[in-house]
């Protein structure tokens, strides 16, 4: 069995995780506060910047969500996470996954008792 992802399957797992962490890059969210983006061109190509990053190195393992191993990172992210042991690696950006849900949870509460009062009134 091949070890990389089919362009359909890569598709596919990319958009579950566009939807479950949003569409930038991780590490450099948390460690710079920007988000990092894919660049969309005027003549209607996107010059990739983000990637999918499998945590422990283990291509075959995909698992997804906050204890998942697949996760987007920009290129130059990926190089700097490269120099790292694979457990500080995983730890770091697992970590960064689960900042990310909490936030996530924050702004949901947020959005939900902002409803909550304005259907009060």
């Amino acid at each position: 069995m091949s070890k990389r992802f089919t362009s359909a399957r890569h598709e596919y797992i990319d958009d579950l995780i566009t939807r479950a962490e949003g569409d930038f890059c991780l590490v450099c969210y948390f460690e710079r506060g920007i988000r990092r983006r894919d660049i969309h061109r005027k003549d209607g190509t996107i010059r990739k910047r983000i990637i999918l990053e499998h945590a422990d190195n283990d291509p075959s393992n995909n698992a997804l969500g906050v204890d998942g191993n697949v996760h987007h990172v920009c290129r130059s992210c990926n190089k700097k996470l490269e120099s790292l042991k694979i457990r500080d690696k995983v730890k770091k950006i697992r970590g960064y996954s689960v900042l990310l849900e909490r936030e996530r949870e924050r702004e949901f509460t947020y959005l939900e008792r902002r409803t909550e009062r304005r259907s009060k009134l």
